[in-house]
């Protein structure tokens, strides 16, 4: 995808996999379905802006990377995204029960390397 939409550069990207590299064009997205904004066991990709690109959350969603590495986000804008995930800190209350702490995360990346 050398210079495309945003919906079809992650569809693009999702298909793809390894060793891809989108482009999207300047303008402002929306993000509204988490299934195409959860990426798991990619390497080497490049998602990057062209001008001015700025993603829009609805409730609820944000960018996951989990077990993903070389992986570049450029010039891009995440505005008012916030998924709620699970920390990897666990949290102990008075029942002698354990849960981990929950927070809200624009970009959450769990068990990756190389992010730039």
């Amino acid at each position: 995808c050398t210079v495309c939409q945003l919906s079809t550069a992650l569809f693009y990207l999702q298909e793809c996999g390894n060793n891809t590299e989108i482009n999207i064009v300047q303008g402002t997205y929306n993000l509204s379905n988490s299934s195409l904004i959860y990426f798991s066991w990619f390497n080497n990709i490049a998602i990057r802006g062209i001008g001015q690109v700025h993603l829009e959350c609805d409730s609820g969603i944000g960018l996951t990377f989990v077990y993903c590495s070389n992986v570049t986000l450029q010039d891009i804008t995440l505005l008012y995204c916030g998924k709620e995930q699970n920390s990897t800190s666990l949290r102990f209350n008075e029942a002698s029960t354990t849960s981990y702490i929950q927070f809200n995360v624009s970009l959450y990346i769990l068990y990756c390397n190389s992010i730039q």
